[in-house]
C-alpha cells in the first residue's frame, strides 16, 4: 500500500539503512520480494553505521548473518554482490559460517562467494570462524569448496589451532584429514609465539583432541618462544590425564 502511494523504496536512515536491509535481516521474505519488485537497490550499503562495525553492510550480509536462507536466495537471484564487505572486510560467507548457517553457506558458495577471503585487520577466514565455533558441517562444506586448510591469520594461527583451543574433536579430525599442518606455530612476537595446536588442546584439557593430534604426529616437545611446552601447559592447569598422555608420547 505504501509503495502504491509512491513511498520512496530507497529512502535511507541517517546510518544508511534501507527498508530492504531491515526486511532482509529479519527474514521477511515477501516484503523483500515486494521491495525488490519496486526497484529497491539490492547492493545499497550502510555508510554511517552505528555501531561502526556495521558500516558497509548490505541486505545480503544482514540476511546471511541471521540465517535467512530464502531471503539470501532471493537477493542472490536479484544480483546481490556475494562478496560485498562491511567494516573490517567481513563478508556474508564469514558471518554465516561463524554462526553455523550451513544452507546459507552452501547458497553463498553456489553464488561464487570467495571462500578464502580474509578479514582486513586480523586475517580471519570463514574456515577459521566455523572451526572455532564448532560448526562441523560448515567446516566440511568449506573444505569441499577448496577452503585453504592452512591459511593463517595475522598471528600465524590456523583453523586447526582454533578447533583445538576449543576442544572440537570432530573438526580437528576433519581438518587433519584435509592435510592441516599439525605442527604449525603462532608467529606473532608475543609470549604466545611458537604455540601449536597441541599446546592449545593441552592447555584446555581436551584429552581426545590431544590424542588425535599426537596420532597425527604432533611434535610433543615443541616449545613457545619462552620455552613452554604442551606438558607444562597441561600441568599448569591441572590436566593430569593430558599430562600422562603427553608423557607416554615422549614429552619431557
Amino acid at each position: 500500500m505504501l509503495l502504491d502511494a509512491k513511498a520512496e523504496v530507497n529512502a535511507i536512515k541517517a546510518d544508511g539503512t534501507t527498508a530492504l536491509m531491515k526486511a532482509a535481516r529479519d527474514g521477511h521474505l515477501e516484503v523483500a520480494k515486494a521491495l525488490l519488485a519496486a526497484k529497491a537497490e539490492v547492493n545499497a550499503k550502510m555508510d554511517y553505521g552505528v555501531p561502526a562495525n556495521l558500516n558497509g553492510e548490505t541486505a545480503l550480509i544482514g540476511a546471511a548473518e541471521s540465517g535467512q536462507l530464502e531471503v539470501v536466495q532471493v537477493l542472490l537471484a536479484a544480483k546481490a554482490d556475494v562478496n560485498a564487505k562491511r567494516y573490517g572486510g567481513v563478508t556474508a560467507l564469514m558471518l554465516s559460517a561463524k554462526n553455523g548457517h550451513l544452507q546459507v553457506v552452501q547458497a553463498l558458495l553456489a553464488g561464487k562467494a570467495e571462500v578464502n577471503a580474509k578479514m582486513d585487520n586480523n586475517g580471519y577466514t570463514a574456515l577459521m570462524l566455523s572451526a572455532e565455533n564448532g560448526h562441523l558441517d560448515v567446516v566440511k562444506a568449506l573444505l569441499v569448496a577448496t577452503a585453504e586448510v592452512n591459511a593463517k591469520d595475522v598471528s600465524g594461527a590456523t583453523a586447526l589451532m582454533r578447533a583445538a583451543r576449543h576442544g572440537h574433536l570432530e573438526i580437528t579430525q576433519a581438518l587433519l584429514a584435509a592435510k592441516a599442518e599439525v605442527n604449525a606455530q603462532v608467529r606473532d612476537g608475543t609470549m604466545a609465539d611458537g604455540t601449536t595446536a597441541l599446546m592449545e588442546a593441552s592447555s584446555g584439557g581436551y584429552l581426545d583432541v590431544v590424542r588425535a593430534l599426537l596420532a597425527a604426529r604432533a611434535e610433543v616437545n615443541a616449545k613457545t618462544k619462552d620455552g613452554v611446552t604442551a606438558l607444562m601447559m597441561a600441568m599448569e592447569h591441572g590436566h593430569s590425564e593430558v599430562g600422562q598422555a603427553l608423557r607416554q608420547s615422549g614429552a619431557r
